[in-house]
């Protein structure tokens, strides 16, 4: 049976370590408090119901670089990589977060 820690931020990001055994931790890290939780669930559910599937409700992750409020270099010298006009602030392509739209024409879902 897998232990699962309590969640924690890093970063921004949510933090789940679920130890295996005594020299074996493994750490998921999350966008969203939500989805670490939904996790959690599904791990201590399964280990204590051997072959019972867990139902997730799990959120997509749009990536700025596929968000409709972000453009590629619009002129900012020390820009990273482009500039997200919801929030007014640089970011890379591959940032994410919670507002996040998918631009229309844009099918690139679920590549990084």
């Amino acid at each position: 049976m897998s232990k699962v820690s309590e969640i924690r931020e890093v970063c921004g990001d949510y933090a789940l370590d679920v130890e295996y055994s005594k020299d074996f931790t493994f750490t998921m890290f999350f966008n969203s408090r939500r989805n670490a939780e939904t996790v959690k669930r599904c791990i201590e559910v399964d280990d204590s119901v051997p072959n019972v599937a867990t139902a997730v409700d799990f959120v997509e992750v749009v990536r700025c670089k596929d968000c409709k409020h972000w453009k590629r270099n619009v002129g900012f010298a020390d820009s990273p990589n482009g500039h997200c006009f919801c929030h007014e602030i640089d970011t890379n392509g591959f940032d994410f977060c919670s507002y996040g739209e998918r631009s229309e024409g844009n099918d690139n879902k679920g590549t990084t």
